[in-house]
């Protein structure tokens, strides 16, 4: 995981394509974040604080807003065994 200061980045170990569209309802029920855009090329979710989460199909993952790494780490815990199945 690196970070810079709005956010941190998730990578996969392995190359692979996610269905982003297939997914994002099931990653806002586990994460309580809201959809804001689901495209086959990006998923951004957000809570009201605007802090939140934008996917990519190659499996990135980019917490942002979170005041800390373990924070970040959290929510991308609910995501990772979706996204990386």
């Amino acid at each position: 995981m690196c970070s810079e200061k709005a956010a941190y980045e998730i990578r996969p170990e392995k190359r692979f394509t996610a269905f982003l569209e297939s997914i994002a309802h099931k990653i806002a029920e586990l994460t309580g974040l809201r959809i804001r855009v689901v495209l086959p090329a990006i998923l951004i979710l957000e809570d009201e604080d605007e802090r939140g989460v934008t996917l990519f199909p190659d499996g990135r993952i980019l917490p942002r807003g979170y005041a800390s790494e373990r924070e970040a780490q959290e929510i991308a815990a609910h995501i990772v065994p979706l996204v990386y199945a």
